[in-house]
């Protein structure tokens, strides 16, 4: 007798033809989208034992039963599904619309239950009377053996895992409930397992380098991103690799750009992971593992030094982990600050918390479609503005005014650059559009704050279409979006200390020029900066254009005006988010190529980890073992 096996899967709908002996005759693959009804579920299975029955040219007589697996509850004895968690389908009688066609002896059984009861007939089970198998595709089951019979539970949902409640009152979940973990519990588990297997490769050398601690750091922002994907793709809110990719890339990184045409019709859980991918990613991934692994000696320097921004490194403190933990401290304290600002400026919780995250984080995710114009709150937007502006800034000095030493942090030349910088631009834009729009002071100056301050700071936020704006507002933004903010914050760009030492390297070569015999040092906060830092913020500029050159090259591919090719590739390299033109602020880039989308992608990853560590993975040099 012969034997037909039916899998309702995320993705595709499988059947199998098989002999008493477990062998395989014919297969047949279909995907689930062409599935739209009871009527065309029942056609559909009805046709693939056809098929597979004239494929293996066994009679129709000859094939004992139809088993069907299905992703969700159902009902063994009257033979229908209650519903599935990949079909839009409910209470169907499987077994009934089935023998309209065919008179086969059809069964069906929760397809976790399949899976377990295949290992104990036919594999890893056969020497067990009891264990629990998980199976891991585009969601996450269980099936439980004791005492050679599967414990099927209510409506054979014994052993499901991935429809575990996680979020009270979250957005309704395929399976028929709120607030399931499925789509973080896989993502979860394939970390799991890939670091597990990582955790087996044998090290041939326990001490770090400088080139390890950048290999190191650039693979695992790598890998990060590649699994930070999963909960888009197994959750079926971005159903492509390439977009879920770019959006995880462009958390991770805080740039902030989407693909997502309404973020406004995403899951919560979806949206307040898109905010915790940038609020991981802000102060660094591996420096909240320093904090959290404290012994890892003269690696964790080369680590931190690797992920963290800005031309100077420096300790807070002798350890390292101890540094990270206070640069975790002052974030996590920053974080819970606005989010309580934001609730009591109008906000919702969970609005305010998510924007916490993207804001100290200067990502700029919003939860709205139109960023935070769709608040209309004066109070929002000053709230917004300082915390953009305070996360621009070197922890290092917020660590200084915790500890008192206010007059220190002041007397830093990065700071009052900074500072200055804001407030020209400010003035610049604010007198801009009262001029050119005729906008009100008021109007102009709160537009002209919030524009500039998360631009600069790389956040990205909008509450205006900037891109609507005169010449010479844009113009200032983009320049904004080249400088970045301060050395040591959660910022982007360049960063305002390179561009300090590039304009007092060049006014020291003009100064040699007049004066050839003067010899002249370049200093910082009245202290001698050291040439390597000098050379090193020369040639992080001059990657810094080769990478922003080799992006717009890409991007105008897709046949885009060089405003938006040339912004698109400077926003990614700094991490900014919004560009200009078709790719706005209230747009999004979900009309550029999967080519252009994977190469932003990188650049994204380069600019985040200030493109040294993803070069020096890329070197030949560095896996010679030397």
């Amino acid at each position: 007798m012969k034997y037909v096996g039916v899998d309702i899967g995320g993705t595709n709908l499988k059947a199998g033809l098989a002999d008493e002996n477990g062998q395989l005759l014919a297969v047949q693959k279909m995907k689930v989208a062409s599935v739209t009804d009871q009527q065309s579920l029942a056609w559909t299975i009805v046709a693939m034992t056809q098929e597979l029955a004239k494929s293996a040219g066994v009679p129709l007589d000859d094939i004992a039963s139809v088993g069907v697996g299905v992703p969700g509850t159902v009902e063994i004895r009257s033979g229908s599904i209650g519903y599935t968690c990949n079909l839009p389908l409910r209470n169907v009688p499987l077994r009934k619309l089935f023998h309209h066609y065919l008179s086969i002896p059809l069964y069906i059984e929760n397809d976790a239950n399949c899976a377990a009861l295949a290992e104990y007939y036919v594999g890893a089970g056969r020497d067990s009377k009891r264990f629990v198998t998980i199976t891991l595709g585009t969601g996450v089951g269980g099936g439980i053996i004791i005492d050679g019979k599967i414990y099927a539970g209510m409506r054979s949902m014994g052993a499901e895992l991935g429809h575990t409640l996680l979020v009270l009152e979250g957005e309704h979940c395929t399976c028929g409930r709120d607030g399931c973990w499925e789509a973080f519990l896989s993502s979860a588990l394939l970390c799991g397992i890939l670091g597990s297997l990582a955790y087996l490769v044998p090290v041939t050398r326990m001490r770090m380098q400088g080139r390890d601690g950048y290999a190191a750091v650039a693979l695992a922002w790598v890998a990060l991103t590649l699994l930070g994907a999963f909960p888009y793709l197994l959750s079926d809110t971005i159903p492509s690799f390439v977009d879920a990719l770019f959006e995880t890339a462009s958390g991770l990184t805080t740039t902030g750009a989407t693909i997502l045409d309404s973020v406004e019709t995403m899951p919560p859980s979806i949206l307040f992971w898109r905010s915790e991918t940038q609020w991981m990613g802000g102060m660094g991934v591996l420096v909240l593992f320093l904090a959290l692994t404290p012994h890892l000696g003269d690696g964790a320097y080369y680590l931190m030094k690797a992920e963290s921004p800005g031309p100077i490194k420096s300790k807070l403190v002798p350890r390292v982990g101890g540094t990270a933990k206070i640069l975790y401290t002052i974030y996590i304290v920053l974080t819970a600050a606005e989010a309580v600002a934001l609730r009591i400026a109008g906000m919702s919780w969970f609005d305010a918390v998510n924007h916490a995250f993207t804001t100290m984080a200067t990502g700029g995710f919003s939860v709205r479609n139109t960023s935070i114009s769709s608040y209309q709150s004066d109070a929002i937007t000053w709230v917004i503005i300082v915390f953009t502006f305070l996360a621009g800034i070197n922890f290092s000095l917020l660590y200084a005014v915790v500890r008192g030493r206010i007059k220190d942090a002041l007397r830093s030349e990065e700071l009052r650059w900074y500072l200055l910088i804001l407030a020209i631009t400010i003035t610049l834009i604010c007198v801009d559009l009262h001029v050119e729009l005729g906008q009100g002071w008021y109007e102009s100056a709160k537009d002209a704050a919030f524009q500039a301050t998360t631009i600069m700071s790389t956040t990205g936020y909008a509450t205006k279409d900037f891109t609507l704006w005169p010449t010479f507002s844009r113009c200032i933004l983009v320049l904004l979006m080249y400088v970045g903010g301060c050395a040591g914050s959660t910022a982007g760009g360049m960063k305002v200390s390179r561009l300090m030492l590039q304009v007092k390297s060049l006014r020291r070569e003009l100064d040699h020029i007049i004066h050839p015999n003067r010899v002249s040092v370049i200093t910082m906060d009245g202290q001698s900066v050291d040439e390597r830092a000098v050379t090193s913020a020369h040639m992080f500029q001059v990657a810094y254009l080769l990478v922003l050159m080799a992006g717009t090259l890409v991007v105008s591919l897709d046949v885009l005006g060089f405003t938006e090719s040339f912004v698109a590739s400077l926003t990614c390299v700094s991490n900014v988010g919004p560009s200009l033109g078709a790719l706005g602020p209230m747009a999004n880039f979900a009309p550029l190529s999967w080519f252009s989308k994977l190469v932003l992608t990188l650049i994204m990853l380069m600019g985040r980890l200030e493109l040294m560590p993803l070069l020096v993975l890329l070197s030949p040099s560095t896996w010679r073992n030397k």
